[in-house]
């Protein structure tokens, strides 16, 4: 890390230990305003001297949660979303931990009301303080100060990855310098890692592994970071893992980490999620399907075929289409597949076996407010709780979509496929399918719950965002 970058993480222990002492003496004084007292009256006697040193043991726990969890190794381009959800599950733990506590010594306090006000407004303060630090951190770096100094290269993507580091400073990366990935890059980047003019190097030329292993040996002999673009379509992909069963050492490649709990655990967390999304959007959906009436009459729900897990199942949608276009459906005819069809072929601005079809006629005015906001999704929540779906995953297609995928497409197929993913919040429908697929294969590879939970919280930005449904 930048001498920065480390000044910047050690200054987020006090303000992380300030935030949550603070935290907890807001929610002691909350509980003391009329409108809480009249409801239910103060039966702790617990004084605000001995709360606070409480509140510091507290937030002396906490801090140690945040480290576990390497919230005070973050670099400047970490997403604060991701140190968010880490927060989250630093307090929630700690809270646990308070709980614990008073259920073994009941006597010292019995004030639930300040307990959960504390844990959320506490999250809410060592949030807005880490929010701070970034802001500060990220000034200095749109005045040029502190940001990682970068070489790139490669041949393809370079553009477009220096472009954006040049329009985003914010980042806290710039671009020193750009070299192709051959003898001649490799021996002007040697010069300026002599002259200690680069932190970072950027290898984007996913299909030259003999040069990368080359430049790799070169950033370890510097001891700076290195980052690559794996050729993912070739790989072998997966989560290797050393096993040692059959009497000699092999590396095992899983197809996803969602094995045994880790799946059984991913359904339960499904469920309940869909299940309280169903019950607090209920009378959306009651408002969506009456849009609909109103506008084309029935049906409402729409239901069609698709591919998840190898297997078909059918797929619920609220209908933005004229019913008589809806392909693969008993509505939709002959003339409803030659449209499609055509369209494809004039209007489609996708290339590959899934197409987009550019301002779609076929959708209805209702249909283009409810794709705007993904709310034609909604009904899938029943999909997620049948089990044909999950909340997180990559999206599901046709059956003659997916008849014409290539071999590595194949690899969506390993999980159940999802109401939103990280596809679908890194680009959704601007995205080209090769891209769409190497970004579902890393999320099949590389899930966790912190991921699930990032992606969901991602999903609702994304919808808010002037782009192009789905």
């Amino acid at each position: 890390m930048k001498r920065t970058e480390l000044f910047f993480s050690a200054v987020l222990v006090p303000v992380d230990f300030c935030a949550v002492v603070f935290g907890a003496w807001l929610a002691y004084r909350v509980r003391f305003t009329t409108l809480i007292t009249d409801i239910r009256p103060v039966l702790f006697d617990v004084a605000a001297q001995d709360y606070v040193l409480w509140s510091a043991v507290v937030a002396v726990a906490v801090v140690l949660a945040l480290a576990a969890l390497g919230l005070y190794q973050r670099k400047s381009s970490d997403s604060w979303l991701n140190e968010f959800v880490r927060i989250l599950f630093a307090a929630s733990t700690v809270l646990a931990g308070v709980i614990f506590f008073f259920f073994l010594r009941s006597e010292l306090f019995s004030s639930r009301f300040i307990v959960l006000a504390a844990w959320g407004i506490c999250i809410g303060t060592v949030t807005v303080g880490r929010l701070l630090v970034r802001a500060c951190q990220r000034a200095l770096f749109r005045y040029g100060y502190a940001a990682r100094r970068v070489a790139v290269l490669g041949d393809t993507h370079v553009a477009a990855v220096v472009d954006h580091m040049q329009q985003h400073p914010e980042s806290g990366y710039r671009v020193v310098a750009t070299y192709s990935a051959d003898d001649t890059g490799l021996a002007a980047l040697r010069g300026l890692l002599q002259a200690d003019a680069v932190d970072d190097i950027f290898f984007l030329a996913p299909e030259l592994t003999e040069s990368r292993q080359t430049f790799l040996e070169l950033a370890e002999e510097f001891h700076v970071a290195f980052r690559y673009v794996p050729e993912l379509l070739n790989a072998g992909v997966g989560v290797p893992t050393l096993r040692f069963d059959i009497g000699v050492p092999v590396i095992e490649v899983l197809e996803t980490t969602m094995q045994g709990w880790g799946r059984l655990s991913k359904r339960l967390f499904d469920i309940v999620f869909a299940v309280l999304l169903l019950v607090l959007l209920s009378p959306l959906c009651l408002l969506v399907g009456l849009a609909i009436l109103v506008e084309t009459g029935g049906p409402i729900i729409f239901k069609s075929t698709r591919v998840g897990r190898a297997r078909s199942f059918t797929i619920y949608k609220f209908r933005s289409m004229q019913l008589r276009f809806c392909i693969g459906t008993k509505y939709g005819g002959e003339a409803a597949q030659t449209l499609y069809d055509t369209l494809v072929e004039t209007s489609s601005d996708r290339s590959g076996p899934v197409p987009k079809i550019a301002n779609d006629p076929r959708i209805t005015r209702v249909g283009r407010l409810l794709r705007r906001f993904s709310l034609d999704e909604l009904p899938q929540l029943v999909n997620v709780l049948r089990g044909d779906m999950s909340l997180v995953g990559p999206r599901p297609h046709f059956p003659w979509e997916v008849e014409r995928y290539e071999r590595h497409h194949r690899k969506v197929l390993a999980v159940k496929p999802g109401m939103t993913g990280l596809a679908q919040v890194s680009g959704r429908s601007d995205l080209d399918f090769e891209d769409e697929v190497r970004l579902d294969r890393y999320y099949i590879e590389h899930w966790n719950f912190g991921l699930d939970l990032l992606l969901m919280l991602r999903t609702i930005a994304v919808i808010f965002r002037s782009r192009r449904a789905l």
